[in-house]
């Protein structure tokens, strides 16, 4: 079997860097594991801690939660600006007070005063329970060795100044 492409690998850790990139997000994908073994997928908000532990408000009549109770194995996805990054570790479910209290800490970080006053009013309402990821593998994934590639190639892409991938929200 072939070696994977080095532009293909991912590098492992969270750096400063790459936390900095995390956090300039609102949201995540995050994957559970459904009864039947199938992923299941939602965008959630989420703020981290100092030590890297990610929080996500839910309401606790969730999918996402019932599948945490029966598997606390969770993935976090992050969209950053030239990639990707994501955590992987056992999720912990947060009820009562502190729930209350890490969620409104979320809430502050993602919203203006007057979205806190709208939106926040409504997910304060709503979301009672949090979920505390306590990741112990990070991965992540950049466009920097394609950009190193394309120079190997002799390839500039600044010569292509069309978009390079189609608005499939536009038909032809």
């Amino acid at each position: 079997m072939a070696s994977i492409p080095e532009t293909y690998q991912t590098p492992h850790g969270l750096t400063p860097e790459l936390r900095a990139a995390v956090l300039e997000q609102s949201s995540v994908t995050l994957g559970t594991t459904n009864p039947d073994g199938s992923p299941h997928l939602t965008l959630v908000l989420f703020s981290m801690s100092e030590t890297n532990r990610m929080y996500i408000p839910t309401p606790s009549s969730t999918r996402k939660l019932k599948n945490i109770r029966a598997n606390p194995l969770v993935t976090a996805l992050a969209r950053i600006d030239d990639g990707w990054a994501s955590c992987t570790g056992p999720a912990r479910i947060i009820e009562g007070p502190e729930a209350q209290t890490l969620n409104a800490s979320v809430r502050e970080r993602l919203f203006t005063p007057s979205g806190l006053e709208t939106m926040g009013r409504f997910l304060q309402a709503h979301e009672d329970t949090t979920i505390e990821i306590s990741p112990t593998k990070w991965l992540s994934w950049r466009f920097d060795p394609i950009n190193a590639w394309f120079a190997e190639q002799g390839i500039n892409p600044d010569d292509y100044p069309e978009p390079s991938m189609k608005d499939l929200s536009r038909p032809d």
